[in-house]
């Protein structure tokens, strides 16, 4: 078990490495002839284009189960293909179909970048580290770390002037259906909106 561990931190480390390196190996294509090739002239100039963004999530559920989930992003759109940023995650559980009612709060941070393949479709790889809280017995709540690394990719479609909404399909690469987790199932599904500045 402990060598399991120490196998998924390596590639958890990896695949963090990878978020942040995959945008800069992108921009540093060169074409076929072995030179950058020239810029076009252009007739007149357009205004700057919106390189920084931000946006989020929010999830919310209350009845037997209450549930908050925040999760804003920050990121730097390198060109029009090529987009990178950070996260913050929190969730709280509240489950009142226990007495007395069990309760968990998780946080993490993450790193992704985005790949254009056609205008409003992305390809996107993610690691994230996430501290979460689980009951291992019904009056004992268990903290454990947990390093996820997702591929998958998403649909972007813009909402008028800066906005854009973000849906996206993840598969967790480190996802086990032996070891505990904050996830029921290795995908992962989210939406949320994003405003460029």
């Amino acid at each position: 078990m402990t060598t399991h561990r120490g196998d998924r931190a390596l590639v958890a480390l990896l695949a963090g490495a990878l978020a942040l390196l995959l945008p800069g190996m992108a921009l540093a294509q060169v074409p076929s002839g072995g030179s950058p090739a020239a810029p076009a002239p252009t007739a007149a100039k357009a205004p700057p284009a919106k390189k920084f963004f931000a946006g989020g999530g929010l999830g919310l559920s209350f009845g037997d189960v209450d549930y908050v989930s925040l999760m804003p992003w920050f990121g730097y759109q390198f060109n029009p293909r090529v987009a990178a940023g950070v996260g913050v995650e929190y969730a709280y559980l509240n489950d009142n179909r226990y007495d007395p009612a069990l309760s968990t709060s998780d946080y993490g941070v993450n790193v992704f970048t985005r790949i254009t393949i056609v205008p409003g479709a992305f390809a996107a790889v993610e690691y994230e580290y996430l501290r979460y809280e689980y009951y291992a017995t019904s009056n004992q709540k268990v903290s454990d770390d947990y390093s996820s690394i997702f591929v998958g990719g998403g649909l972007a479609q813009p909402m008028g002037g800066n906005a854009v909404f973000i849906v996206s399909a993840m598969y967790n690469l480190s996802w086990s259906e032996i070891d505990p987790s904050p996830y029921d199932s290795p995908w992962v599904i989210t939406a949320g909106v994003s405003v460029g500045f």
